[in-house]
């Protein structure tokens, strides 16, 4: 039947139309699953790509962050009080330090002891917060590091909180940005001894200086119980041929041992050999005390401190990570701003809390922008172990090296090459007393004797003051 045929024919050609469209469409939609199958996994590749990429982007900038870091040391704060090379010691009230007003420094320290209160058997309370330090790292962020103290029955604890904040230009504290790169609960004995090792050479302007020292040490080491069992190791060089000034040092190295019975005190007399503070270091590092578990405190004798610093000399110096080194205050001429002449110079050694009070008055020892300035350049006063010391080889050629001046950099340098942490802060409780500064030519060659004139221009007061006198308006000195 034709009719028919024609019909089913219509029919089946109809439906392949259909079929071939349902195909069609089939294939589309497998091709838009497909699509978006691969659109997804794409996407999720492109995602995986940039979060690689950022892994080592921020890898790149926490490497050079750490780099730079080396360089920017950390300014100090309490719970109301900021100390920073730029401002002396301020009000946080009218100052700011990285963004860190007062309120923000009691957020900071109430979440660092809601945190050491987590992993902690003893419970902290934000008044036994005891300092803090902070940096700004550019293209990084900023830095904290909280101490706190714990009063324990048998002796004081300090524990270590140190915090992190990614950059934020608004500059404020903002706590739930801030990243604990290192919560830990480092229990530190306040009683452990310190091993002070001084190096000084015989002449008269050494010998004035050397009998305040061995006052202040006896008021804030041997008069302490806390300290008493520091030891103090002097390495001891005989240039002068003035017997009349030797006996005097040798009389007072006697006062001690026998009069005071401090048998913690080390003299190493060199003879013969011209003063070379790298080469008597060496010599004090490897007298002073056995190899493990020794903390050191090389200091120059022209520096005071005081007990508080002891305690972050021992917070500070970690054997085998970390070595300390500390940002000690200036002292100006005590002569140039009051007009006079301030003699703290004696004839006799005696131990007097009358008169040494007197000195430090007359000195004014303490922190403000016209009585000083942070000394950020120098590296010569450090906290260390003696193994890490050993370790690194300790100054290597600069033992070589007549005088002074670039030995502390070169041993700083050695440090950080070999992988160690160079804590640099502001740190209350460490002064460089004033005292004329003679820079010879010849000795120091013409590199060392730039430097020794500008820190000796630097070293005379203020600019303010300076101009002050200039300008001869010293009514303002008053």
């Amino acid at each position: 039947m034709p009719g028919f045929e024609k019909n089913n024919f219509d029919i089946q050609t109809k439906m392949i139309k259909i079929h071939k469209k349902n195909i069609l469409l089939l294939t589309l939609i497998v091709t838009l699953i497909l699509l978006s199958i691969w659109l997804v996994l794409n996407e999720q590749q492109k995602i995986d790509n940039l979060k690689e990429l950022a892994k080592n982007y921020y890898k790149l900038v926490d490497k050079e962050a750490k780099r730079h870091a080396v360089r920017i040391f950390f300014s100090a704060f309490t719970s109301n009080a900021l100390i920073s090379s730029k401002l002396g010691s301020e009000s946080i009230n009218s100052k700011k330090l990285n963004g860190l007003t007062k309120n923000d420094i009691k957020n900071l320290i109430s979440y660092g002891t809601l945190q050491l209160n987590s992993i902690s058997k003893h419970v902290y309370t934000d008044k036994d917060f005891s300092i803090g330090f902070t940096r700004e790292i550019p293209s990084y962020g900023n830095e904290y590091k909280l101490f706190y103290l714990k009063n324990g029955e048998c002796c004081s604890e300090f524990n270590l909180k140190r915090l992190f904040q990614p950059l934020d230009l608004s500059k404020q504290v903002d706590l739930n940005k801030i990243q604990i790169t290192d919560l830990n609960e480092s229990i530190v004995n306040n009683k452990q001894f310190i091993n002070i090792i001084l190096t000084i050479s015989s002449n008269e302007k050494n010998y004035q200086a050397f009998k305040f020292f061995m006052q202040s040490f006896y008021f804030n080491s041997i008069k302490r119980k806390e300290n008493f069992e520091n030891t103090l190791t002097i390495v001891f060089g005989y240039e002068s041929t003035d017997k009349v000034l030797t006996q005097k040092f040798e009389k007072i190295f006697d006062y001690f041992i026998n009069d005071l019975n401090f048998d913690r005190l080390k003299i190493v007399r060199i003879v013969n050999d011209k003063y070379s503070r790298a080469k008597f270091i060496d010599i004090g590092v490897n007298s002073c005390c056995p190899k493990e578990k020794s903390l050191i405190f090389v200091t120059d004798i022209d520096v005071y401190f005081d007990f508080g610093f002891l305690n972050l000399c021992r917070l500070n110096a970690i054997e085998g990570k970390k070595v300390f080194y500390p940002i000690l205050f200036s002292l100006y001429n005590p002569n140039v701003r009051n007009n006079n002449t301030v003699n703290i110079d004696d004839e006799t050694f005696e131990i007097d809390l009358d008169k040494f009070n007197k000195k430090m008055l007359a000195m004014n020892i303490k922190i403000s922008n016209s009585n000083g300035y942070w000394r950020e350049s120098g590296y010569g006063m450090v906290c260390l172990y003696k193994k890490d010391y050993l370790n690194i080889g300790g100054f290597g050629k600069y033992k070589r090296v007549r005088g002074w001046g670039g030995e502390d950099v070169y041993l700083a340098e050695r440090f950080y090459s070999k992988g160690y942490d160079l804590f640099r802060a502001i740190t209350p409780g460490l002064y460089h007393l004033y005292h004329k500064k003679e820079c010879v030519r010849k000795e120091l060659g013409i590199r060392r004797y730039k430097a020794c004139v500008q820190i000796k221009i630097k070293n005379e007061a203020s600019q303010m003051v300076l101009g002050y006198l200039f300008f001869n308006k010293t009514e303002f000195l008053k």
